[in-house]
């Protein structure tokens, strides 16, 4: 899968250079997302998959795959797909609540998949059980056919 070519982005390319670097970016993360979307959709299969019949399934692992915007120089457009967990998650998700011990407040955050990490990496004591790296391997190609069609369609509205 890593050795195949999509074919016919030349063309692609040289219109796309045609265009300033504000445009540029803004095209370049459009078709980025696009093709985020894919994975994120395989992932959040793959982990229905995975941890939907467990005992205490509460759905927040599924409900916080998402696609974060990363910042990068300017020019570049990259994303990352994720699990939100503790302040990622914002400010609707926060709890107040009072340790009873030392009477100190205390933040929590409702439906927080912070075992998401355990569950994709493995501990000594849980088995690893992936569900984002299968699913950027399963769709990686069908990622990059829509990230280069969604450039195409963009490109062709511009000109």
């Amino acid at each position: 899968m890593a050795g195949e070519r999509i074919t016919g982005l030349a063309e692609v390319h040289v219109a796309f250079d045609r265009q300033t670097t504000e445009m540029q970016t803004k095209l370049a993360m459009r078709a980025t997302l696009k093709g985020a979307a894919i994975v994120r959709n395989e992932a959040k299969v793959i982990a229905r998959h995975l941890f939907g019949s467990s005992l205490r399934s509460t759905g927040a692992l599924l409900k916080n795959i998402s696609i974060k915007r990363e910042r990068t120089p300017f020019g570049i457009a990259q994303v990352h797909v994720g699990v939100k967990s503790g302040k990622a998650l914002g400010k609707g998700y926060k709890q107040l609540g009072l340790n009873k011990r030392s009477g100190r407040v205390i933040v929590t955050y409702r439906d927080n998949p912070f075992y998401a990490r355990f569950q994709e990496r493995g501990t000594r004591h849980i088995t690893k059980h992936p569900f984002l790296a299968p699913a950027l391997e399963n769709k990686q190609e069908q990622a990059e056919q829509a990230m280069a069609d969604q450039l195409r369609k963009d490109i062709a509205k511009l000109t």
